[in-house]
Formats: structure tokens, sequence, C-alpha cells
């Protein structure tokens, strides 16, 4: 149910060397590009009214997974360095007013789509810090990454959360082949454990 071993044990490396998030290969999931993984952690994660924050504006595939969990989508107002710090903080304090502890924070930060920015250094930090100031999950869509042109790669948020709280997905749908549809999952063991056990009733189902 976790994908094939040698690619998972491939991507270990792939992900220490160029994303510094240092993972081994029982802590990978492969999945259907990186739609499926985004499905699994919102499946596993969300009840009908829960809050989720993302950009304002943001891909339109993830925001039909959410909207059919019935999550409470909630736009992050951005500039060109990424989601604003000031603006999510302040959402999350008028969240929790109103009683809701937000599910998670979902954003793509390189290359994001359908605003194009890339977020910067410290703006990754800034992100990284209110979440865990808050303790509310980050989920990191990076299924652009590799994706370059030009410029050096800027380090995963993963790799600045030294507490558990990022969720990384990526997929090859973009660098292969639209119709590979291959992406993948890592997270804390104990997220980890809760997108497996859906994963495996998937599994199981086909």
């Amino acid at each position: 149910p976790q994908g094939y071993p040698p690619l998972r044990e491939w991507l270990s490396h792939k992900l220490a060397k160029e994303r510094d998030i240092h993972v081994n290969s029982d802590d990978i999931i492969l999945a259907d590009g990186s739609s499926q993984p985004i499905h699994m952690v919102t499946e596993a994660l969300v009840a009908p009214g829960d809050v989720v924050f993302t950009e304002e504006f943001v891909y339109i595939g993830t925001l039909v997974t959410l909207k059919r969990f019935h999550a409470d989508v909630r736009g992050v107002p951005c500039d060109s360095e990424g989601m604003i710090p000031d603006s999510l903080e302040a959402a999350i304090k008028v969240s929790l007013g109103q009683g809701k502890t937000p599910k998670f924070i979902y954003t793509i930060p390189t290359f994001q789509n359908p605003l194009g920015w890339e977020m910067s250094l410290r703006r990754r930090r800034a992100i990284v810090e209110i979440s865990q100031r808050y303790n509310v999950p980050i989920l990191e869509d990076d299924c652009y990454v590799d994706v370059r042109y030009e410029g050096d790669p800027i380090t995963s948020l993963h790799a600045l959360d030294s507490t558990g709280r990022v969720i990384y997905v990526a997929s090859f749908s973009k660098t292969i082949a639209p119709g590979m549809r291959i992406g993948y999952l890592t997270a804390p063991s104990q997220m980890l454990d809760r997108v497996m056990s859906i994963n495996c009733l998937l599994y199981t189902s086909d």
C-alpha cells in the first residue's frame, strides 16, 4: 500500500539531496500525482465546517477536494513573496475567536498555481513560525519544484520545521509526463498512520 519500495528508497535520497528533507523509505507513501495525497490528508483531518487556510487564489483541484469534504476554506492575501504572514496570523486569530481550530494551512510555496510567485526564504520562515506558534499544521504542495529554468532552489517548508507540523507532497507528473500520475507524501509518523489507514482502504477497494 505504500508503493514500490525501490522508488520510495530513491525518493528518500532525492528529498535529502534536493529539499533537505531527511526521511527513510518507510516515511514515504506513493500515490496518484499530488492530488491523491492531498485528498487523503484532507479526508484524515477535515470534518464538515473545519477551517482550512489557502492562498487567496488556489489550484482548482485542491479547492474541489476541500469543498468535497465541506471545509470552510479561507483565502489569505498574498504579495510577490507569497502568503502574507500578518494576514495569516490575523485569519488564525479570527478562526480561534470563533471557536474553530484551523486544521491546516495549504500552500504551494514554489511557482504557486495560479499566482506564479515563489515564496521567499524569509517568508517561509515566518509562515513556519506562525504554524508552530498556533499549532496549525502546514500542507506543503511542492508539485512544481522541479520545473525550474533559472535561479537556485529555496529550501522546503518541511526542512525549516523541527516540530513535525509540515506535511509534504510532490509529484512527477509535471516533469516526466502529464500522464505519469506518480506523486508522493511524507509526514510525521502519527499523520502517516492516519493517512495509511485511508490509503489501505483505497488499495483494497481497487
